[in-house]
């Protein structure tokens, strides 16, 4: 067998950075000198190009092209490491589409698939491109605002709720109607001392979400630290 095997990076002919497996191997007689030592290498960039983008794939929600529940916990948890080695703030907000399954029992799911979807974008499109943002399931998505204090996150979740405010949804060119937004936020300083990982966050910032559902549905809500 080989002595030694490795991935490694190199420039090919054209300069052109290429993935390739090398293999080292030392016959038995030669050993005790290293007179002889065979070199194989392997170009493996299309293998390791399609592994790329099958990790990237697994950590995107097919439907609406954000990252999945389990990406956005390790994005959060990421954040949060970071947040705390260097005494910065970190705000995370969880946000529910208000009467969504009406939606779904009135047009259909595939209009209510639609409906995420375009949900999704305009999120998407409302945020920093700094900010992490994904579908944590269902109708519920979740957004990471690093450097961010709650009570900033609380302005961006405001115009996030105008700019739904402003926008009409059509069934058909029939039936028009608007969709509203149940948002809670929790936020990390170097004061706040109950928040160990990213899912304690996300249980914060979920249970402010359920209140805004409690009390009437289209607010926001902020944790008390």
């Amino acid at each position: 067998g080989a002595d030694f095997s490795g991935e490694m990076k190199c420039r090919g002919a054209k300069k052109q950075a290429q993935d390739v497996f090398l293999c080292l191997t030392v016959s038995q007689k030669a050993k005790a000198g290293l007179s002889s030592v065979v070199m194989t290498l392997q170009d493996i960039t299309a293998w390791k190009r399609l592994e790329r983008q099958l990790r990237k794939e697994a950590q995107i929600d097919v439907l609406t092209k954000l990252l999945n529940q389990g990406a956005m916990v390790d994005r959060l948890n990421h954040e949060l490491i970071r947040a705390k080695r260097y005494g910065l703030e970190l705000s995370c907000m969880m946000i529910d589409i208000d009467f969504f399954k009406v939606i779904n029992d009135k047009f259909g799911h595939q209009k209510g698939d639609r409906i995420l979807h375009k949900v999704a974008r305009m999120i998407r499109d409302c945020f920093r491109k700094v900010d992490v943002i994904g579908r944590y399931g269902g109708d519920e998505f979740v957004v990471v605002l690093p450097e961010t204090s709650s009570q900033n996150a609380y302005y961006a979740a405001n115009r996030l709720q105008r700019i739904f405010a402003e926008t009409l949804f059509k069934y058909k060119k029939v039936i028009s109607f608007h969709i509203t937004l149940s948002i809670g936020i929790a936020g990390y300083s170097a004061k706040t001392k109950k928040i160990k990982d990213a899912k304690d966050l996300i249980a914060l910032a979920d249970g402010e979400m359920y209140n805004c559902k409690m009390n009437g549905r289209n607010r926001i809500s902020v944790a008390k630290n």
